[in-house]
Order: structure tokens, then sequence, then C-alpha cells
């Protein structure tokens, strides 16, 4: 999330302009929480578990 800024890459203003945007959706509450599981460890067997799920609803949400 932060390479952008970590890498002072030339577009850097587009990762603030994503992060107001979503702290004005959170403040309007239009943001709909998705969470379904939770990991509580961060590590890489679960961030690979937490991306399949990703990646599953992604593709039958492309079935739809």
């Amino acid at each position: 999330m932060y390479s952008k800024s970590y890498d002072q890459t030339e577009d850097m203003i587009s990762q603030h302009k994503i992060l107001t945007h979503l702290v004005r959706l959170y403040e309007e509450e239009e943001l709909q929480p998705i969470t379904t599981k939770t990991y509580k460890i961060i590590n890489a067997e679960n961030m690979k578990k937490a991306l399949t799920v990703v990646l599953i609803i992604a593709f039958i949400q492309t079935l739809m």
C-alpha cells in the first residue's frame, strides 16, 4: 500500500486521493463490511489463505 511513498514515485498523490476517498466513505458510513473470516496472526500461511478467499470471491463475482 505504501510502495509509492516508499519509492517516491511521481504519482504519489494518487495514494493520498484514494485514502482520502476511503476516509470520506467511512465517515459517511457508506462502506459495507465484507469480513467473513479473520486471521489473528499475520504470516505467510494466513496471507495465502486470505488471498485465496479474495480470489474465489472475485471469480464468483465475474460469473454473476
